[in-house]
């Protein structure tokens, strides 16, 4: 188990990986943490909360042990994967940014959620599954959802109707003929009707007769005839020959291949290369760009638009023509639809070929020789035998995984290393070639030998330097090194590729310095990040000639500018395609610039009047330059000052009319802010009218806020939405602050003058108080406003004792659904004695709040309430009724350690978390709802007994319980049993009488006992774990659970000899794990049949005396791990099956497998993954 807790200041793991046995991680209130390392192959449990900058979390690549996932009040945790393994809990809880939950496993058993803003999937389109279990499991997590989420699937099978029909199918019939021309005018005309072109309707009607009343039809042909109001032009389609071909297996809609006919070339060439793409696949319109113009569909000609000019020009043709579709995600991808990709398919022919899974499990299945195009899935291992129908063909032009880019914060997909230095050197023809998302820390040097290669994608790649010989390709237009935060150097000799047009080392965090030869490559449109140099690498002056740049540019390292003129030569205001700019000085406080250096260099780096992002940090001059908040920076969206700690004043960014956001941070030497912000004599009589997010952070100079002599701050920032200040502990003079809408307030670590100085936030929904000097209650004047307040936490008010007082009533705060209390050491009640909270309150937290002798009497009436967690109120006795909220579905205790007693439980709980209650003493679950789900219980010293109970439950955890005698909880509907460090007998008598029992793990067994027998009756047990369990008695004695997948056996004495086990048995056996168990045993598995041939991961650890494996007959074996075995070896041939091999601690495996150095590394060179340390 790891746990972390309020630990703001880390940002990181140390290493790329978990320990390799972990369970359990807990991660709590670690607000800067931006990365997880990768996961275990025994992690069981994942525990999220208010982990406040971690952005992404790729559910994909989790463990198959993974049981339990909890992810709480991480804001801006923007998506979750999908995922394909099994869980027994995932729950989400207030988790607002959460638009889409693509979650559903087809082996759920529990989801909960909790004040998420989610709305499940809206609908599925075109689904072939008729199996009945997925789409009932599909089905109940609705009920947790937004009310009104509904499914909606389209499907041209009618099994799939019926399979999932709750209400009559509805059977889409073709479109009318008047909906049909009408569509048909809208995308040939522009308009609803043939009004303004009469001459054009009846040949129209003809056309629109031979769509079969399709839309896709009508919308491609009408794309094909777009802006065409020539009668002859019109007839060529409606005239067209293929309309009387004869059909053909093919099956595709004449219209569609008239559609296609009727194509330029050029863009029939494009169109047709999309069939690279799998159904579905949403792509990206840049990426695609990118890829034309690398196989040549790009023709740059004398006077023409540039390359990348022409393909938007092409792409934005396809998709007027409707061969192309936006998709309902971001505004930048875009799919086509299945018939299209049919037709794409179609007409290329073999010429493009999809790698899928079952292609490679076909052995007779080759392909083409006239193949050129390969596309394929990323696989978590990529083996070399997945490309083995590559072999012999030499004209292949493109490698490309998809997705294109995933921005993956934890590399987990690998690369066999045979797939680099063998097969991609025999490709001599490639012009695109990607290993985006690979785990590659070096390319070989003979990729310089792909003379032909125009594209190369290392994205997301642990790659730290790439080769010289990268600098042979002197056809190269795009490389591609996004994210990549090992990469510390760019090769020397980079300047060579002189056709460069694309470098993005975008989130490369470790890249230092930059060569100088980069300023030869002036075709460079993409380079968002230049690091300036003081000796020998790129200097500032040399961006004068890169006059081709656009999008986003960063420009680090300005401290090493010594001569205000490399600003000048620079030329940043001709840059007109620049969009985003960054202008970074070092964060360290020395340096050899002085103060007037930086004000002259900065005013001269003016940037390009169509700029829509500008941010500054570590500026050391004591003003802005007047262009900084000029109005001729109209189309400015977004404004970040970051410690500028020398300045004393603001620019005038008031008068920037639609700026939208605005960070300021660390201004240590801003002491007033007042009309200057604004914009004195600006032309706008409303400032920030735009104006819809502004944070103020580390101000800790900062006195006061005004708005020169108005005297307070009506009509300004009329549309601001959200505001944040934090640590600015001076602020005491502050203008009334009437901000109508605004939605979320977030105040940390300044006086309680701030809070007094709102007024009327009647649209406020979210609001955040933390650390607040001086506060001991909510003021009646500033609650009487929040009439559409929805979440209001508080934290770390050292002097509040009551949220509500005197005649302040719960209809102040009407709408109110989570609060949330924490750290207030002088908190006595939430409310005064004769005081309720309102009854719509959802979810209730209180935390650490040591004085804390009550809740709020009335609770049991709260209808709403279906979360309550108490932490930390050590004072904390008993519940004010004897009833539990009749609605609460999640009770979670801990660290009350005065806790007598429980109230008795609802009608619709379903999850109970009980931990370090000491004084607590009974656990009566023979009351328990039929509901519960989930119990867990832990370091419940004083608890001496639990009544036996008989519902089903999903989970079942015990832990640090030595008290306990008897466990009687089996009830005969258990799936997963966990118990650690308890004194436990079994029921006597024989077997546990749990048949449906799916997963049981026992930790920690104090006292002597026998389990003969105890397992007989497990039918259904698929694992077993046991764990620190020294006096078991003779294990295992009798037959173990026939349908065991995973066995694991950690740290247990008097084990009967693995000879008896009677593994070869069990069929089903996918894991087996043997950890610091039979301190004398010299060989393992020697003797023949010991485990079953379906065995596919295997791991041995803490065997001192163990010198040899025999795994010989385990053919399915795919993740081998060995740790701690001092005396072993060697390793058997059976590795050639593996797709991940780790080794730690062996030292004589370490010297023989040693990557290229060691005598046995051929033998394992070939694995995807392979570590050895």
């Amino acid at each position: 188990m790891l746990t972390i807790r309020k630990c703001p200041k880390l940002v990181s793991f140390p290493e790329a990986s978990l320990p390799p046995m972990l369970r359990s991680l807990s991660i709590r209130d670690c607000s800067s943490l931006e990365s997880l390392p990768n996961y275990n192959s025994c992690l069981e449990e994942l525990h999220l909360w208010n982990c406040s900058s971690l952005r992404s979390l790729p559910m994909d690549t989790f463990p198959s042990t993974i049981k339990s996932i909890y992810i709480n009040d991480c804001m801006n945790l923007d998506s979750i994967s999908e995922m394909k393994i099994e869980l027994d809990c995932f729950r989400v809880s207030d988790w607002p940014n959460l638009e889409l939950l693509r979650v559903f496993a087809p082996d759920f058993s529990y989801v909960l959620s909790y004040n998420v803003g989610l709305s499940f999937p809206p609908g599925s389109d075109d689904v072939w599954n008729e199996d009945y279990t997925k789409w009932d499991l599909l089905r109940a997590p609705f009920q947790v959802g937004v009310p009104g989420s509904k499914i909606i699937v389209t499907t041209r099978n009618e099994g799939v109707a019926s399979t999932m029909g709750s209400i009559p199918t509805y059977h889409l019939k073709e479109l009318a003929d008047d909906d049909c021309l009408s569509l048909l005018a809208q995308h040939a005309l522009g308009t609803s009707n043939f009004g303004a072109h009469p001459n054009l309707k009846e040949i129209g009607v003809a056309i629109m007769s031979k769509c079969q009343g399709l839309p896709l039809a009508v919308k491609t042909l009408g794309g094909i005839l777009h802006n065409k109001h020539s009668s002859n032009e019109w007839k060529d389609v409606l005239d067209c020959e293929i309309w009387n071909l004869p059909g053909h297996k093919s099956g595709i809609l004449p219209a569609l291949r008239v559609s296609y006919h009727h194509l330029p070339s050029h863009l029939k060439q494009m169109f047709a290369y999309c069939a690279i793409f799998p159904k579905d696949y949403e792509f990206d319109k840049d990426e695609l760009v990118l890829l034309w113009m690398a196989e040549g569909f790009l023709p740059q000609s004398e006077g023409m638009k540039c390359m990348e000019e022409l393909g938007n020009n092409c792409f934005n043709e396809l998709l007027s023509r409707s061969f192309f579709q936006r998709s309902g995600g971001m505004e930048s991808k875009f799919v086509m639809h299945d018939l299209l990709n049919d037709l794409a398919q179609y007409v290329v022919g073999k010429i493009c070929f999809w790698l899928d899974d079952s292609i490679e499990s076909n052995e007779q299945c080759k392909i083409s020789q006239k193949a050129r195009h390969l596309a394929f899935i990323r696989h978590h291992y990529e083996e070399y035998k997945r490309f083995k129908s590559l072999h012999g063909l030499r004209s292949v032009r493109t490698f490309l995984p998809v997705p294109v880019y995933k921005s993956y914060n934890w590399a987990r997909f690998y690369l066999s290393n045979s797939i680099l230095v063998e097969l991609l050197p025999k490709l001599r023809y490639l012009r695109i070639l990607s290993l985006s998302g690979y785990y590659i820390n070096q390319l070989p040097n003979s990729i310089g030998d792909l003379k032909h290669l125009r594209y190369l994608n290392l994205s997301a790649t642990s790659i730290e330097w790439l080769p010289e010989s990268v600098c042979a390709l002197h056809n190269l237009q795009t490389l591609l090194l996004r994210g990549c935060n090992a990469l510390c150097k760019l090769p020397t000799d980079i300047g060579n590729l002189v056709n460069l047009r694309h470098l993005d080392n975008s989130d490369t965090v470790n890249l230092q310095e930059m060569p100088l030869g980069i300023s030869k490559l002036t075709s460079l449109q993409t380079l968002p990040k230049i690091i300036v140099c003081k000796n020998g690498g790129l200097r500032l002056r040399d961006l004068k000639n890169m006059l081709l740049l656009r999008g986003m540019l960063s420009i680090v390292g300005l401290e090493n500018v010594m001569d205000v003129r490399d600003a000048d030569d620079a030329n940043l205001s001709s840059k007109q395609n620049i969009h985003e700019l960054e202008l970074i000085w070092s964060s360290g406080i020395g340096g050899s610039q002085n103060e007037e250096l930086q004000v002259n260099m900065l005013d001269i780096l003016r940037p390009n009047r169509e700029l829509k992002c500008l941010k500054i940090g570590f500026y050391r001059g004591s003003t802005f330059p007047s262009w900084i908040g000029d109005p001729s920076l109209s189309k400015t969206v977004r404004i970040d000052l970051r410690d500028c700690t020398n300045c004393v004043s603001l620019p005038p960014l008031g008068q920037l009319p639609i700026l939208k956001e605005l960070h300021i941070q660390g201004m240590h030497a801003v002491k007033s802010i007042g009309a200057e912000f604004y914009g004195v004599g600006s032309a706008l009589e409303t400032r920030f009218p735009s104006l819809e997010t502004l944070s103020f952070e580390g101000m800790p100079e900062w006195e006061e806020w005004s708005c020169g002599n108005a005297g307070e701050f009506v009509g300004h920032l009329p549309r601001l939405h959200e505001l944040t200040m934090v640590h600015c502990p001076k602020l005491v003079s502050v203008s009334l602050l009437r901000l109508l809408s605004l939605r979320k307030l977030t105040i940390i670590s300044c006086s309680e003058a701030v809070l007094k100085s709102f007024s009327e936030l009647t649209s406020l929904n979210t609001l955040k108080i933390w650390n607040i000097s001086g506060l001991t209650h909510l003021q009646e004047e500033f609650t009487h406003f929040l009439v559409s307040l929805q979440v209001l936490e508080l934290g770390d008010c050292d002097m509040l004792v009551t949220l509500l007082k005197g005649g302040i009533t719960p209809q102040h705060l009407s709408h109110l659904q989570c609060l949330h209390v924490e750290g207030c050491s002088q908190l006595v009640c939430l409310v005064e004695e004769a005081q309720m909270l309102h009854c719509n309150l959802e979810s209730l937290e209180v935390h650490d709040c040591d004085r804390l002798e009550r809740l709020p009497t009335g609770l049991k009436n709260h209808t709403s309430l279906k979360k309550l967690t108490i932490r930390k109120c050590p004072k904390l006795v008993s519940f004010p009724e004897a009833s539990l909220p009749p609605m609460l579905r999640s009770l979670s205790i801990r660290d009350c350690s005065s806790l007598e007693s429980l109230p008795n439980y609802n009608s619709c709980l379903e999850e109970l978390h009980l931990w370090n209650c000491s004084s607590l003493r009974s656990l009566p679950m023979d009351t328990f709802p039929s509901t519960i789900k989930s119990i867990y219980i832990k370091d419940c010293m004083n608890l001496d007994s639990i009544s036996e109970m008989k519902i089903e439950l999903d989970c079942f955890r015990i832990s640090d319980w030595p008290n306990l005698e008897l466990l009687r909880v089996f009830a005969p509907d258990f799936s997963y049993v966990l118990s650690y460090n308890i004194g436990l007998s079994f029921p006597p008598g024989s077997g546990l009488l749990t048949p449906n029992l799916r997963r049981l793990s026992i930790k920690g067994m104090a006292n002597d006992i026998s389990l003969k027998g105890k397992f007989e009756s497990l039918t259904s047990l698929e694992e077993l774990s046991m764990s620190d369990c020294q006096s078991l008695g003779s294990f295992p004695d009798g037959n173990l659970p026939p349908n065991l997948t995973k066995l694991q056996i950690n740290r247990c004495g008097k084990l009967k000899p693995l000879s008896e086990w009677g593994l070869h048995r069990l069929s089903s056996l996918r894991t087996f794990l043997m950890m610091d168990v039979y301190p004398e045993l010299r060989s393992f598995l020697d003797e023949g049949l010991l485990l079953p041939s379906s065995v596919k991961s295997l791991v041995i650890a803490s065997m001192p005396n163990l010198k040899s494996l025999g795994l010989q007959n385990l053919s399915s074996l795919n993740y081998l791990e060995i740790f701690d075995c001092p005396n072993l070896r060697s390793l058997p041939d059976v590795l050639t099956t593996l797709s991940s091999l780790r080794i730690m601690r062996c030292p004589h495996l370490k010297r023989r497998f040693s990557k290229e150095k060691g005598m046995d590394w051929p033998k394992i060179a070939g694995i995807p993954y392979v570590d050895i340390v």
